[in-house]
């Protein structure tokens, strides 16, 4: 007797060669769908780092053009002559204080409450030993009544970290430490971002104020800036332009550049 091997139409299976080559057809469009799905999410990993830089520097940047709005409020023109406070009184600010590139000291009522603040902006290299990427530190501290201005002891509180741009004004900025993971370094990189001051300083009339020293030391200490051509280039001051220029901390999937960005607010001082 014979043994029918023919099978039905409607019977009909897949051959292991059909097999294979279903397995494998599968397995190269799985690859391909879940390297599209690495790249997506590495990509919104990249956009979402660069998102909150820009969200943090832009919201420290806001936080020093709200506090530099407050300088020299409440004043001494504000009472009578026979009632004036002293300097160090805590009911009056006396505005600017001390200035430079890349630091500013101001007095100010940040709270509305009637007493005034001491406020101090720092740009700060010491994490890279004198270069940059650098972090730009606000502090508050109360007047006590008593104490001079620039003996009061600053407490760093918030920052925002990866600044790039220094002392410019035709000065030799940081140098940018690190590369890229092709090697590039950053400095070369980012050659155009490290040459803005964070802080530029304009008088009434909206001429930019030269002679500002680049940082607060030495010649540029706050102690020099009570007298002298120091002090006379600060009591001209009407019109404070900040800009923060910030490189992201994961760089770009493409080119494996880190973005980098700037910001720019404007202050206009009640000094």
């Amino acid at each position: 007797m014979k043994i029918l091997t023919h099978r039905n139409k409607h019977e009909a299976g897949f051959t292991l060669l059909e097999m294979i080559v279903s397995i494998g057809l599968l397995t190269l469009i799985m690859a391909i769908v879940f390297t599209n799905i690495d790249m997506v999410q590495k990509r919104y990993n990249i956009e979402d780092a660069k998102t909150d830089s820009l969200q943090e520097s832009r919201e420290f940047l806001d936080q020093i053009t709200r506090d530099l709005s407050t300088a020299g409020f409440p004043n001494g023109t504000m009472y009578k002559n026979t009632s004036i406070p002293a300097d160090t009184s805590t009911s009056k600010a006396v505005g600017l204080v001390a200035i430079s590139a890349t630091d500013i000291i101001f007095e100010g009522d940040l709270d509305g409450d009637g007493s005034a603040n001491v406020i101090e902006y720092q740009l700060d290299s010491t994490a890279n030993s004198g270069s940059c990427p650098c972090a730009i530190k606000r502090s508050v501290v109360s007047k006590d009544g008593t104490t001079a201005t620039l003996s009061l002891t600053p407490t760093f509180d918030t920052e925002v970290q990866r600044v790039v741009n220094s002392t410019g004004n035709g000065n030799t900025p940081y140098t940018i430490t690190g590369t890229d993971s092709k090697g590039n370094s950053f400095d070369t990189v980012y050659a155009n971002y490290k040459y803005n001051p964070v802080f530029e300083y304009f008088d009434i009339t909206g001429t930019k104020i030269t002679g500002v020293p680049n940082d607060l030391s030495t010649s540029g200490s706050p102690s020099n800036q009570t007298t002298g051509s120091a002090f006379n280039l600060l009591v001209k001051v009407r019109t404070v332009v900040v800009t923060i220029n910030v490189i992201s901390t994961i760089p770009d999937q493409q080119t494996q550049q880190y973005p980098a960005f700037s910001l720019r607010g404007v202050a206009l001082i009640l000094n």
